[in-house]
C-alpha cells in the first residue's frame, strides 16, 4: 500500500471522542496486517504481503474472528450497507454500482498515542500543496433540491415517513495535498471524530462530531445529533443563535423523533427497562456551527456480539429519518447518489470487543486530484425548502474552506 506518511491511519480528537480519557488526543496506526473489503456478497481478505483471498463471507463475522486474535481494526462500513441490515429493502437500479466497497476496514496489530498530533506529520509534502482557489460541482442544484424537499413534505403528508435526512454530492478537482487537506480540516474546526484513513483506491478525511455508537464493556451509548444554526462572530448574535436553536420547537421535535427510533434500535439488543435519554437537547457549539444532541444508553443483552449490535441499530437513524425502512426506500429514489462512506459509520474496534463509531456527517472522499463531500439536511412538515438549502451550505463551510472553494451564487 502506498502512502505519503508513515501511517495509514489518524484518528484526532478535540475532546471526548476517540480517546478513553475524554480529554484530547490523538491514535495513530501504521501498516495494517491484513484489510478486509466487502462488495456486494464478495469479500476480499488482503494480507500484508498484498495476497488476496475472496470469501462469501459475512464481513461482520470477520470483524468478530479478526479481533479475536487481538487485532486492532480501523475503517468504515458505508451507507449502502443498509441493504444488509434493512430487511426487505432493494437499493434500486440507478445505485446499485458503486466505487466504494460496503464494508472497508484495516486490521493493526497495535498503535500509538499522542496528545496531540506529532510534529513530523505537520504540512507532510508542502511542496506540492497549493493554496488554489477552486470551484464545485454539485449533483443537485438549489432548484431540483427545493423539488426533492417538496416531494418529501407530500411523502409526509401522505403518512409515507415523519422525517427525511436529504442529502446532496459536491465535487471538487485540485492538486492540493489530502493530509493538509485533513490538517486544515481538523484547524477550521476541531471536533470529537475527526479521522484520516488511506486506502488502495482512495483516502478518506472525516471531521464529525456524532457519535453513532459507544460500546464499553456491557453499556452501549449513542449520542444523535439533529438540529443545526450557523455562527455569528459576533457573540450576542451567535449566544442569540444558540438560544434559538435551544429553543426551536422544529428542531427538538425533529431530535426527539430520532431519539426514540434510537430508543427503539437499542432496545432491540439492550436489557429490558435499561435504554434511558440521559439528555436532551443539549448545545454543542463548533467554530461553524451550533448543534442540539441528544444522549440515548442502554446495557446490552448478554449474547450480544457487536454483528449483532450492527444488524440491529445500522444506519444511524440521524442520517436516515423515521421510520427507517420507508425513509430509506425514499432517500434512494430521491437521491441521485451512492452515499458510500458518508452517513455510514467510522470507527476503531478493539480485540476486547469496545468500540467507537462516529457518523461521518462530515466527510471527504480524496482519490488523485478528486475530491468528493456531501451535505445534509432533515426534512419535516414544517421545513422550509429553501432555508433547507442553505442548512446544507452551513454545513459544508467548514470543509468549503478546508478544499479552498472559492463560495459564489453560480453553484446555486
Amino acid at each position: 500500500m502506498s502512502t505519503t506518511i508513515d501511517y495509514t491511519t489518524i484518528l484526532m480528537d478535540s475532546g471526548n471522542g476517540w480517546t478513553s480519557t475524554g480529554g484530547k488526543g490523538c491514535l495513530l496506526f501504521k501498516s495494517p496486517k491484513i484489510t478486509v473489503k466487502s462488495t456486494g456478497n464478495v469479500t476480499e481478505i488482503i494480507d500484508d504481503s498484498g495476497k488476496i483471498v475472496s470469501r462469501a463471507s459475512n464481513p461482520l463475522l470477520l470483524l468478530e474472528e479478526f479481533l479475536s486474535k487481538g487485532l486492532y481494526a480501523v475503517g468504515y462500513i458505508s451507507y449502502d450497507y443498509a441493504r444488509f441490515t434493512e430487511r426487505g429493502f432493494k437499493q434500486s437500479a440507478k445505485n446499485k454500482k458503486s466505487k466504494y466497497p460496503d464494508f472497508y476496514f484495516h486490521f493493526y496489530e497495535k498503535f500509538e498515542t499522542f496528545n496531540s498530533l506529532p510534529s513530523n506529520l505537520l504540512r507532510k509534502d508542502k511542496g506540492v500543496y497549493k493554496h488554489s482557489i477552486c470551484n464545485e460541482i454539485p449533483n443537485i442544484d438549489r432548484n431540483d433540491f427545493i423539488k426533492c424537499v417538496k416531494t418529501v413534505k407530500n411523502y409526509i403528508e401522505s403518512g409515507d415517513t415523519y422525517q427525511v435526512n436529504l442529502s446532496c454530492q459536491f465535487d471538487v478537482c485540485t492538486n492540493q495535498n489530502s493530509l493538509n487537506t485533513f490538517l486544515d480540516l481538523v484547524n477550521i474546526q476541531p471536533v470529537p471524530f475527526s479521522c484520516y484513513i488511506e486506502f488502495d483506491e482512495f483516502k478518506i478525511i472525516s471531521g464529525s462530531m456524532e457519535l453513532f455508537l459507544k460500546k464499553k464493556g456491557g453499556k452501549i451509548v449513542t449520542k444523535p445529533i439533529k438540529g443545526t444554526r450557523k455562527r455569528s462572530e459576533i457573540c450576542e448574535i451567535d449566544n442569540k443563535l444558540a438560544m434559538e436553536l435551544y429553543n426551536s420547537e422544529k428542531d427538538r421535535a425533529e431530535n426527539l423523533m430520532i431519539v426514540d427510533l434510537m430508543r427503539n434500535d437499542l432496545s432491540r439488543i439492550c436489557e429490558f427497562g435499561s435504554v434511558k435519554v440521559d439528555q436532551l437537547f443539549k448545545v454543542e457549539t463548533y467554530t461553524t456551527v451550533h448543534q442540539l444532541v441528544s444522549h440515548v444508553e442502554g446495557i446490552l443483552s448478554r449474547g450480544i456480539g457487536i454483528s449483532d449490535i450492527i444488524a440491529n441499530t445500522f444506519p444511524p437513524g440521524s442520517v436516515t429519518g423515521a421510520p427507517k425502512r420507508r425513509t430509506i426506500e425514499i432517500i434512494d429514489e430521491l437521491e441521485p447518489h451512492v452515499r458510500g462512506p458518508y452517513c455510514g459509520a467510522i470507527g476503531v474496534f478493539y480485540p476486547n470487543g469496545d468500540f467507537i463509531l462516529s457518523v461521518p456527517i462530515r466527510i471527504i472522499v480524496n482519490w488523485e486530484n478528486n475530491y468528493r463531500y456531501w451535505v445534509g439536511s432533515g426534512i419535516v412538515w414544517d421545513s422550509d425548502p429553501e432555508q433547507e438549502y442553505e442548512e446544507l451550505l452551513t454545513k459544508a463551510s467548514a470543509i468549503r474552506k478546508a478544499l479552498k472553494v472559492e463560495i459564489k451564487e453560480s453553484i446555486q
